[in-house]
C-alpha cells in the first residue's frame, strides 16, 4: 500500500478527533484498492494478497454496514477466484493458490465452502510433516513456524481436526512447562488436554 499520509485535524472535542481519526484511515483504506477487482494494491502478487486478507478482516471486525459490505464481498470474492493467476508466471502460481494468510482469512469470514479453496488448502496441508509436527518447504516467504501458526489458526476457525493442532498445542504446553506462564490460551481450553495441564487451567480460572 502507498504510505499513509500526514493526518491533520482540528476539531474541538475528542470524540471528533476520533470520527476524524477513523475518516480518514477509512478513506486511505478505501483509496488503496482496486475498485475494478475488489482487491488491494501490493507491489507483488504474494503482497496483493495479503493486503487484500488484512483489509477484508479488519473492514469485517468493525462492522460499519455497507461501508465494510461493499469492499469486503468483493476481497472475498477475489480471494476465492483468485483472477491474478492470470497475471502470475506457471511456476509461480501454486505459491500464489497455497497462501497461508488466504486460507485464514477466508475461514474467519465463513468463505471456505469453495470447492477451489478446499483443493488448495488441502494442498498445502500436504506440506504437514508428521516427523517434526510442522508445514514444511511452504513455498512463500514465511518461516515454517509462522505459516503452521496462520494455518492452525483457519484449522480453530473451521472446526477441523488436524495434527498440526496437536503439535502447535504441545509446543505450547512445552513453552508453558519451561517458562510457567500458568493457564493455557482460552482457544485451546476445550480441546482434550493432559491432567496436569488441565488442573493448572482448573486452579486458574478459579482464582
Amino acid at each position: 500500500m502507498p504510505p499513509l499520509p500526514r493526518f491533520t485535524s482540528h476539531p474541538i472535542t475528542d470524540l471528533e478527533k476520533d470520527s476524524d481519526l477513523a475518516l480518514f484511515l477509512l478513506n486511505h483504506i478505501e483509496q488503496c484498492r482496486d475498485a475494478a477487482s475488489g482487491a488491494w494494491h501490493g507491489e507483488r502478487e504474494t503482497r496483493r494478497l495479503q493486503n487484500t486478507c488484512h483489509a477484508a478482516e479488519a473492514l469485517s471486525e468493525l462492522n460499519l454496514g455497507l461501508i465494510s459490505t461493499r469492499q469486503v464481498e468483493p476481497a472475498l470474492k477475489w480471494l476465492v477466484e483468485l483472477p491474478l493467476l492470470r497475471d502470475v508466471l506457471p511456476q509461480d502460481r501454486y505459491a500464489v493458490r497455497v497462501y497461508p494468510v488466504r486460507f485464514k482469512t477466508l475461514a474467519a469470514l465463513h468463505r471456505f465452502d469453495d470447492p477451489r479453496v478446499q483443493k488448495d488448502f488441502n494442498d498445502l496441508l500436504n506440506h504437514f510433516d508428521s516427523g517434526t509436527g510442522w508445514l514444511l518447504d511452504t513455498p512463500n516467504e514465511f518461516k515454517t513456524s509462522l505459516a503452521s501458526l496462520i494455518i492452525a489458526d483457519a484449522l480453530v476457525e473451521l472446526n477441523q481436526p488436524h495434527p498440526l493442532l496437536d503439535s502447535v498445542e504441545g509446543a505450547f504446553k512445552r513453552w508453558l512447562d519451561s517458562n510457567d506462564h500458568g493457564s493455557p490460551h482460552p482457544r485451546f481450553a476445550n480441546r482434550q488436554t493432559d491432567s496436569r495441564r488441565a488442573d493448572r487451567f482448573t486452579d486458574s480460572s478459579a482464582q
